[in-house]
């Protein structure tokens, strides 16, 4: 009997060292389990912290310019054609700032420590209920499925995560559409800002050759300053001439005896056949002269209110009405005048003038009248005198 007591006695010995070494053996199980658990509760509360609890909504109305995608010109163009890349833009990609799935409260962490509900201490004597939940299912096993489980609260997560995921390619696909859209409107850019390059050129050019053009105005309007001051002077010399001409008319008429003596070589005359005719001084008869065709002379001056012409006519043509030594008989002669470049009715023609004095001093001046009725234009200094 002490034998057997003291092999029963070794027995529970050694099975007490044996549950003592799988007792320490457990402990540190339970050690590593526990700590594996805290890191994988805190770190699904910080990866839960990352997650956005709900999809991003875009709460405004959007308002986004289309660019101009029409070809650029100098003609006006008030409505251009636009592109529509907004109109497949999504906009809810941009929303900031949205809330996070928050497992750091006592509930989340107490789901997270247990994988299937465990009795309401409040209500011991109902072990199979949790919150008035039924925790077990008809096998007789612990609700590990649905709300406010483990895997319950996971499932969650992941769901979040999967979406989280799809928005982020979706946000890739996006951007990627946006980088091409960028690629084609930094094409479009480079390409007017060399053609806005060559025009900047062509305005340059232009403007030098407006400057160039300003200093050949200035130089023109000081020598219309100076023509002008050169017409005061001509107009003060014809005034002059005029006075000079007025005296000679003076002159002439002084000598009105003599034209009278000279009627009958003026009536021989008219009877001679001739080029052109002309009335007489009298501006009655006719008279005929003998002159070769071709420029007579040109207009020195023209008072248009008397129908005044002051002429001044060649020295062949002097010869030819007063003779070589400018002494002959003078008798009113009618010619054309005409200008060069000029288009009237009768072409070049501008008027016919009768010549009714010479003055015979050598300045080879003389005082003409306009013919009525044939003036196409108002007479001007330089206009030619023919025959």
């Amino acid at each position: 009997m002490g034998k057997a007591l003291k092999i029963l006695t070794v027995i529970v010995f050694v099975l007490s060292i044996v549950a003592f070494v799988l007792g320490m053996m457990n402990f540190n199980k339970r050690e590593l389990l526990v700590a594996r658990t805290n890191v994988l509760e805190t770190s699904i509360i910080k990866l839960a912290g990352t997650l956005e609890a709900a999809d991003p909504v875009f709460e405004t109305v959007p308002n986004h310019k289309e660019y101009d995608i029409d070809e650029v010109s100098d003609m006006p163009n008030d409505t251009p054609a636009e592109s529509d890349f907004w109109k497949t833009y999504k906009d809810e990609y941009e929303v900031m700032g949205g809330a996070t799935l928050n497992l750091n409260n006592e509930d989340s962490k107490f789901i997270l420590r247990q994988y299937y509900f465990k009795a309401n201490p409040e209500t011991p004597t109902k072990p199979d209920y949790y919150n008035g939940v039924r925790i077990k299912n008809t096998l007789g096993d612990y609700k590990v499925e649905g709300e406010g489980t483990m895997r319950n609260l996971l499932a969650v997560v992941q769901d979040r995560a999967n979406k989280q995921q799809a928005l982020l390619n979706s946000t890739r696909e996006q951007l990627r559409v946006v980088r091409e859209e960028l690629e084609a409107v930094i094409e479009l850019l480079n390409t007017e800002k060399k053609n806005h390059r060559q025009s900047k050129a062509t305005i340059t050019s232009l403007n030098k050759k407006i400057a160039d053009l300003e200093v050949q105005i200035d130089g023109l309007n000081k020598k219309i300053s100076q023509l002008e001051r050169e017409k005061l002077e001509l107009s003060d010399k014809i005034s002059s001439l005029e006075s000079e001409l007025a005296q000679k008319n003076e002159e002439i008429s002084s000598q009105a005896s003599e034209i009278a003596t000279l009627k009958e070589e003026i009536k021989r005359l008219t009877a001679t056949d001739a080029v052109g005719a002309v009335a007489s001084g009298d501006k009655g008869a006719v008279s005929k002269i003998i002159l070769t065709p071709g420029t007579k002379g040109v207009v020195a001056g023209v008072n248009n209110e008397y129908s005044l012409v002051v002429v001044k006519l060649t020295d062949e043509a002097m010869k030819e009405i007063l003779g070589d030594d400018l002494s002959g008989e003078f008798a009113p002669i009618e010619v054309m005048v005409i200008r060069e470049g000029f288009n009237g009715p009768s072409g070049n023609i501008v008027t016919r003038i009768r010549i009714d004095r010479i003055a015979r001093d050598g300045s080879n001046l003389g005082y003409a009248d306009n013919l009525y009725g044939w003036e196409q234009a108002p007479l001007q200094v330089g206009d030619k005198i023919i025959y």
